[in-house]
């Protein structure tokens, strides 16, 4: 039996990490591992910061347990065992046969072509984040790699909860931010590019509700309230717009009457 147990809090889901399907051959496991460990290996990252490195190095070591256990028949089939008894939806799914097998090939060179694409003409080819949970310690650890990967010119920047400071621009894939005593978090994720006249061009955030409470339904209730209050931010910083622009066509019409009686 592999390490994960027969707990589901210990389950891993190495179909995932390999991103292959039960009924895949070896030789295709084989070749998705490959793709993976060419992205994830550390001495792939040796420009990243040491968190990064130590996310590489786990993910590294992750992909090479589920090669492990993949490919070999005894060491699957307990595995696939597992899995289906923990989650048989799930599993079922996952087991059902695409319409077209998987060709890595063509799927790199998709992913070639997305690069080329997005340096070519400033286009986002996937703009999104996602995050892994620990509600232990209510830490999460957000992941950028997908979007650094497939848009070569862009740079992103994080605000991890509502009235937070932004970080800086960078091509950084990887943060890891802690919420003591949160029940729900609120992080936004903004894009840009230099265009060749070296001018900066902006994106609009995205957001995300992140639940961290066990409880969902005081995360809910906080979700609901934290939406509540950025929504009436909005209107009031609306409002403030508007009076100014009110006042200063005031004051220019004003200008104008006295410079006309003058």
């Amino acid at each position: 039996m592999s390490r994960q147990g027969s707990t589901s809090a210990k389950f891993i889901n190495y179909y995932e990490l390999l991103r292959v399907r039960p009924y895949d051959s070896q030789a295709a496991i084989q070749d998705a591992f490959y793709l993976e460990i060419k992205k994830w290996h550390p001495d792939k990252n040796t420009g990243e910061t040491p968190e990064d490195k130590h996310i590489a190095l786990h993910r590294t070591k992750l992909l090479i347990e589920a090669r492990s256990i993949l490919t070999d028949l005894h060491k699957k089939s307990q595995y696939d065992a597992d899995f289906e008894r923990l989650y048989p939806r799930r599993f079922q799914k996952l087991n059902t046969p695409r319409d077209e097998p998987v060709n890595l090939k063509a799927i790199q060179e998709k992913q070639q072509q997305n690069r080329l694409q997005s340096l070519n003409s400033n286009k986002v080819c996937w703009y999104d984040f996602s995050s892994k949970i620990n509600r232990e310690n209510n830490q999460v650890t957000y992941n950028l790699q997908r979007f650094i990967d497939r848009n070569p010119i862009f740079e992103a920047r994080m605000r991890f909860n509502i009235n937070s400071e932004w970080t800086e621009f960078s091509r950084r894939k990887h943060y890891r931010f802690s919420y003591p005593n949160l029940n729900v978090a609120l992080p936004e994720m903004q894009i840009r590019y230099k265009d060749k006249k070296g001018k900066y061009h902006y994106y609009k955030p995205i957001m995300k509700v992140i639940i961290l409470s066990k409880d969902p339904f005081i995360a809910i209730q906080d979700k609901y309230t934290l939406l509540e209050r950025l929504e009436t931010q909005r209107r009031r910083m609306a409002y403030k717009v508007i009076v100014a622009l009110v006042s200063s066509g005031f004051l220019a019409v004003q200008a104008f009457l006295h410079h006309s009686w003058v």
